[in-house]
């Protein structure tokens, strides 16, 4: 018996079909791809497989083992969709190596799991090699906990803002009660974002469970008042829910079904993955046909896409 787990290697080509492959077709599209074709010719080729109708389904089925259906991610993941799987945070020291890799690009905060024994210490190590914040604090504990508190005064201590993600019975609980944390440190800058914090914007949103309300804003909501009447708090515009609070306004939804329907048809035809360019260059050995590739699907989708919504408008299922 092998004494050691095997070594697997996945290599990703989006957009590539089963006849795609000159292994499969033997030649019938018209060229031959050299390259894939070895990996089968010397190894093994599976004859049966199963399969989901879009990338985003198919890495999850692969990546959990389990049908989309259980994890939700059943068809291409959309800007601010609320599912998708929790990303694997591969920690403090990685970051660190990175950012020191590529200085004249980038900057590294400091995070850790805030109940943790040693959490401010993990922090303070790192704040100490430079870090710039405390960043992100997305964790299912309250907001005003004893051990979220000890990290506002690693960062007055520090002079780093704090980042904290705001959504609704996941992460960072009791939004309603931040005040007392800005009034208790004002020394400490905390900038807020994602989906309940900018639902807040608005003095009527009730609901805590919609995320990505629609319509008018009302001034006056629980965001609003932590921003005017707090010289400590400020806001982080990035994803779907800032997007979403500077587009509501004007009560034009963000998604319409003729919206959707187009968006579909430019996903289905787009050459959208770089993989899929790389596979076509190494395969054909020619830039001039991976260039035309990519320029012909790119105007046919946009085009395509295009045509939908143009024909949807004139008949008056728009906007």
């Amino acid at each position: 018996m092998a004494t050691k787990k095997p070594n697997f290697l996945i290599l990703w080509g989006d957009d590539v079909g089963w006849w795609n492959i000159s292994y499969n077709s033997r030649g019938q599209m018209g060229y031959r791809t050299p390259n894939i074709d070895r990996v089968a010719n010397e190894g093994v080729a599976f004859t049966d497989y199963y399969a989901q109708q879009s990338c985003t389904a198919g890495r999850a089925a692969f990546m959990t083992g389990q049908n989309p259906i259980r994890t939700g991610l059943t068809k291409v993941g959309m800007p601010g969709a609320t599912n998708g799987l929790q990303a694997d945070c591969l920690g403090n020291a990685l970051c660190y190596r990175f950012a020191k890799a590529h200085p004249k690009h980038y900057l590294f905060a400091a995070c850790e799991v805030p109940d943790l024994p040693d959490a401010v210490q993990e922090i303070e190590k790192y704040l100490k090699l430079g870090g710039v914040a405390i960043a992100e604090l997305k964790f299912g504990v309250e907001c005003d906990s004893p051990d979220m508190q000890k990290l506002y005064e690693l960062a007055a201590d520090y002079r780093v803002p704090v980042l904290m993600h705001w959504q609704y019975k996941m992460f960072n609980y009791s939004f309603e009660r931040f005040y007392i944390m800005l009034e208790k440190y004002p020394k400490t800058t905390f900038i807020g974002h994602a989906q309940t914090w900018w639902a807040n914007i608005d003095k009527n949103h009730s609901d805590q469970s919609v995320l990505y309300p629609k319509g008018k804003v009302t001034p006056g909501g629980l965001t609003d008042r932590y921003l005017s009447d707090y010289p400590n708090m400020y806001g982080d515009l990035s994803a779907g829910s800032g997007l979403n609070a500077f587009t509501r306004d004007d009560g034009t939804p963000l998604m319409t079904p003729l919206v959707g329907v187009s968006l579909m048809v430019f996903f289905v035809l787009a050459c959208q993955c770089t993989s899929t360019i790389a596979v076509v260059r190494r395969e054909s050995g020619s830039w001039a046909w991976t260039a035309f590739m990519v320029g012909y699907m790119t105007a046919l989708s946009y085009g395509a896409a295009l045509a939908v919504r143009q024909v949807g408008l004139a008949a008056g299922f728009g906007p």
